[in-house]
């Protein structure tokens, strides 16, 4: 590039980088006195590439958002043609992955995953296909925010959609192409570029060097995006929770293979990502009731399949329960199969025996000393098959309580999983060894912070306990019956579940001697009377209710006073209590302060707190409805 002026006006300062058809400089525009970025276009002559060169300035001109560049000027000099362009101050995506892993933090990823559909939102409202999308053709500016380059490649929705140029080259870039892309005898739909920017967000999610889809040559890559399935992207998150799950979900329906069944549009990614940034969990809770691997806090399965916390103990927990219970039926495969076929022989020949005997009336011993010697030899079987399930019980309990003395809890959690396979076949002495496991996950559904790892927590102690009952030892019926109790209590949408009230059902009379029978006839209401929760026991939760009763009444110094005193009085019974009751304590305990000014600057001070209450109370409201009767007020 020589140092005269381009085209009169553009005076040449560096190049920025190399594209496929030639470079990419930065200039300074004399006539506008400002910098921009030109990109140079060798052609040779080829009119497929001079219209490809037209038809992207074209769309750099026909579309204004903040996100997607802008194209000033198109000239052609020296058989070469040049497109000038806002000059990007930032780094590629593929730069940013590579150098920025944990300088931001999941939502700041979540939000710029937004406006980058927001872009791309845009050019297909506008009938324009990108088909390149790739880290390298997003540009992330200091402030977060994307600027989508390069519609080189672009194409209209009223155009025929052809994937290879006269010259037989692939047009794309296969590693970040859908399936049907590659495949040029297919037309391509819009939601080709859902499969591309899920194929991005992937690897931005899990700060990858490369696609997920990367190999090392091109017959590989192609192989890969048409048949490899990647796995969720929630098992290469480093802190998994609500947010994560969604996204999660979200792109497994985006990287489906067959666009039929593949997310229909960029504007559908979007609407996802504005309800995982706001916390809309109803919306949330409505896209992720369509996937398999989702089911609700309310419903009456007992293995959540929904990861939780830091440390991916769910994800760990699930996959390891099911790996476990494959080995051990894989292992007793043969046999058990052997035995069932044995079985099913044994009981033919004695039927036909039998008949044989009634059909000579008994004179005939010789089959009578048939008869009884298979019976004896098919309860040997049976009894085989017992020990050995009782086997693998005993090998499944030995390691429990070194789990739970080390505190492992996906370990734990994966152990009693496991065991519920099994529960048929338990006995009191398998259950003694259960009693400190299902305790240990009992305490920590109270202290674990993420709230999906809570709920599999305590649905996991819900049912086993639930299932204990019957096949304890009668004296230790009610420890198994507390903790089923205590559950149903403390997580109230349980205690409707058909699960709960078959078991309540089959056990009354032992319920109706436990000292928490109380909480079963209790129900959090506004007519609740106070007398009414004063008896229930000494427990921290009787002080929760406690507080939301004073909570309701008058406004008063002295109810908020009691209200403030009761949720102190529940966190010293119960000092491991999870985050959402601290939160709800301090809320109140602000609101509480406040009321001490006038009527008029209290009203004006509160409507943060309000806003802060809401947002609190929306998250947990599924887990205790005093915070359903506290968002109601908050909301009048």
């Amino acid at each position: 590039m020589t140092m005269q002026l381009l085209h009169n006006r553009y005076k040449f300062e560096k190049v920025l980088g190399q594209g496929g058809m030639g470079k990419v400089y930065l200039m300074h525009d004399t006539n506008d006195q400002k910098l921009v970025a030109v990109k140079e276009c060798v052609t040779k002559n080829d009119f497929e590439l001079i219209a490809r060169v037209k038809r992207e300035y074209y769309f750099m001109t026909q579309i204004e958002h903040p996100f997607i560049v802008q194209a000033t000027d198109l000239f052609e000099l020296q058989g070469k043609y040049f497109i000038v362009m806002e000059y990007v101050q930032g780094i590629t995506l593929d730069e940013f992955i590579k150098t920025r892993k944990n300088r931001i933090d999941f939502l700041q990823q979540l939000k710029m995953s937004r406006d980058i559909c927001k872009a791309i939102t845009v050019l297909h409202n506008n009938g324009i296909i990108h088909r390149d999308l790739k880290p390298s053709n997003i540009v992330i500016q200091e402030n977060l925010q994307p600027k989508i380059l390069d519609l080189g490649i672009a194409k209209s929705t009223n155009e025929e959609l052809t994937e290879i140029t006269k010259t037989g080259h692939m047009v794309g870039t296969p590693s970040y192409m859908s399936p049907e892309q590659i495949d040029s005898t297919k037309n391509t739909l819009q939601n080709t570029d859902v499969f591309s920017l899920a194929t991005i967000f992937y690897q931005f999610f899990s700060w990858e060097q490369h696609s997920p889809f990367y190999a090392d040559g091109l017959i590989q890559t192609i192989d890969k995006v048409h048949n490899h399935k990647l796995p969720p992207v929630i098992t290469k998150l480093s802190n998994v929770e609500a947010k994560s799950i969604v996204l999660s979900n979200l792109l497994v329906k985006a990287l489906k293979k067959d666009p039929q069944k593949r997310i229909t549009s960029v504007e559908e990614m979007l609407k996802i990502f504005d309800n995982i940034i706001g916390e809309n969990f109803e919306a949330i809770d409505e896209k992720m009731k369509k996937t398999k691997n989702y089911e609700r806090f309310f419903g009456e399965k007992t293995s959540s399949v929904a990861p939780k916390n830091s440390k991916k103990l769910y994800i760990q927990a699930t996959f390891l329960a099911i790996f476990m219970v494959i080995v051990l039926l894989t292992a007793s495969n043969f046999l058990w199969r052997t035995n069932e076929n044995t079985e099913q022989q044994m009981r033919d020949k004695i039927a036909s025996l039998e008949k044989t005997l009634r059909a000579t009336k008994g004179k005939t011993s010789k089959l009578l000393e048939q008869v009884k010697t298979l019976r004896i030899h098919n309860k040997s079987l049976e009894s085989n098959k017992n020990d050995h399930l009782q086997s693998v019980i005993d090998n499944l309990l030995n390691p429990l309580g070194d789990y739970t003395k080390g505190r492992q809890t996906y370990l734990v959690l994966s152990q009693l999983k496991i065991l519920l396979f099994f529960r048929e076949h338990w006995k009191p002495q398998h259950l003694n060894k259960m009693m400190l496991a299902l305790r240990y996950v009992l305490d920590q559904s109270y202290k674990e912070q993420e709230l999906y790892l809570k709920v599999d927590l305590a649905k996991t102690a819900w049912r086993v306990s639930g299932e204990a009952i019957s096949y304890a030892a009668k004296g230790e019926k009610m420890y198994f019956l507390e903790c089923f109790l205590e559950v149903c209590f403390c997580y109230t949408p349980l205690h409707a579940a058909p699960f709960s009230v078959k078991t309540i059902k089959k056990h009354t009379e032992l319920v109706r001697k436990s000292k928490l029978n109380g909480f079963l006839s209790i129900r959090v209401s506004k007519d609740t009377p106070k007398e009414a929760l004063e008896k229930l026991p000494e427990i921290s939760h009787k002080y929760y209710l406690l507080a939301d009763y004073y909570d309701e009444q008058q406004r008063t110094s002295q109810n908020r006073k009691m209200s403030i005193r009761c949720l102190e009085k529940a966190l010293q019974l119960n000092p491991l209590q999870p985050k959402y009751i601290q939160d709800m304590a301090r809320f109140y305990n602000k609101l509480f302060k406040l009321s001490a000014f006038m009527e008029q600057e209290y009203y004006e001070k509160s409507k943060k707190l309000q806003s802060d209450g809401k947002k609190i109370c929306k998250v947990y409201t599924r887990l205790l409805p005093i915070f359903q009767k506290t968002l109601e007020r908050l909301n009048d």
